[in-house]
Formats: structure tokens, sequence, C-alpha cells
């Protein structure tokens, strides 16, 4: 869910969308969306005429950061089944 969001080009995330992008309910992203918007991290906005609910990245490092580490951890994924 975090690459899912941070790689957003615009920063605009539905939870309809990007649960059917991850193969899960609505229901099983809303506690984390919630859990991040607490942080700062996402910021939920209004539900204007639409039915569907629309997230917005907020500016932060730990973006990229996840990023990172995804990307690292894709590279080195032979290697850590050894551990």
């Amino acid at each position: 869910m975090i690459i899912a969001i941070a790689s957003s080009e615009d920063g605009l995330v539905c939870l309809t969308d990007m649960a059917k992008q991850l193969a899960l309910t609505p229901s099983n992203l809303q506690h984390p969306l919630r859990d991040l918007v607490r942080c700062g991290l996402l910021s939920r906005l209004p539900p204007g005429d639409s039915k569907r609910r629309y997230y917005q990245r907020n500016q932060s490092l730990a973006w990229a950061f996840a990023v990172e580490i995804a990307s690292q951890a894709e590279r080195l994924g032979p290697v850590m089944e050894h551990f």
C-alpha cells in the first residue's frame, strides 16, 4: 500500500482503486489509511460529488525512503531468503 501511494504520480489515491490494484477490499485499507492521515503522511480530501474516498499524499521524505527500501528488497530478495 505504501509503495502504491508513493508511486502515484500526482500523489492522489482513491481508496477503491487502490483496493482493486492490491487485490484487497476497501475495508482492509481503511484503518491503515486512517493511520497515515494521523501521522500526517496523507490528507483525506472532502467527498465532493463523488462517493469515492480520495487521499492526497503529503510531502515527506518517508515516501522516497519507502520506495528505496522496496527497491532494495526486490534487488536482495533471493539473498534474504537464505537468512
